[in-house]
Order: C-alpha cells, then structure tokens, then sequence
C-alpha cells in the first residue's frame, strides 16, 4: 500500500516541477523581450524633405520610401545632352504634380554618353536607356501606385 501511495504523491510533484520550469522561462523570454526594446539601438531613416534631389538616395531610404508606398526615379544623364533637359523638366513637373508620391533622383553624369533611367516602387521596377518622353510616362504611370492627372494626359 505504501508504495501506491508514494507514486501518487511523485506525480503531483513531477507537473509542479515541469509547471514552475515553463514559468520561469516565460518569464525570462518576456524580460528579454522588453530589455531588447528599450535597449535596441533605432534605425531612424530619414527621409529628405525635398522630392528633387541631385544625388542618390541610400539603399535604407529607397527601402523606406518603397515600404510608404513610394514611387523612385533615377535618372542618369550626360550633361550636354539637349534632350534629357526636356525630359527632366517634365520629370521635375510630374513629381510636383505627384500627389507626393514620386521622389526623382537628378544624376548628371559627365563621362556618358547615354541616359538611364530607373523607376522603382512596391510594383516591381523597371530600367529605360535613352528613354524619350512618352516611353518615360507611360512606364511611370504603369508603375505608380496610383495614378496621377499626368498620366490621363494622352
């Protein structure tokens, strides 16, 4: 009889045991969790306040913008290209009329002779060489997130 009665008092014990196991250990990986967070260094990226930049962004603030549902241009010209001056102040006026959601990159590139431009946003991107003004809307407004007035203008 005694040895019935010892096995049923060695269960209990067990489930305790096992029972104040797993409370230590929430306890603890909730701890951790909140050391985590107030001891993490942020990553504040910012963002320039201007849409018209004549430099490139970085890739942690084209990743932020992309998440915020912005649309990026780069635009890579030669400086005595006659034609990307056309095509850059349609840029500059689109991104005004934007709704802000175009941020436009300016690279003026000295030794090329040849312009790229690359638009990217949560839709996929895509990379133009020498694009002319149409080909430049058209693919803008096929990756925008939303369309602007400028891309109903046909």
């Amino acid at each position: 009889m005694e040895k019935t009665k010892n096995k049923k008092n060695e269960k209990p014990r067990m489930s305790k045991t096992i029972a104040l196991i797993f409370i230590i250990l929430m306890m603890g990986s909730s701890l951790i969790a909140i050391i985590e967070i107030f001891f993490q260094p942020s990553t504040k990226v910012e963002i320039p306040s201007n849409r018209i930049i004549k430099y490139r962004l970085e890739e942690p603030q084209l990743k932020e913008l992309i998440k915020n549902y912005k649309t990026t241009i780069e635009y890579e010209y030669p400086s005595n290209c006659i034609e990307c001056g056309k095509l850059l102040s349609s840029l500059e006026s689109w991104v005004t009329n934007s709704d802000d959601q175009i941020y436009l990159q300016e690279i003026e590139v000295k030794s090329s002779s040849s312009s790229k431009m690359i638009i990217t946003s949560l839709k996929g991107q895509k990379i133009l060489y020498d694009p002319t003004l149409d080909e430049a809307r058209d693919d803008i407004c096929e990756i925008l997130i939303s369309r602007p007035l400028f891309c109903l203008e046909v």
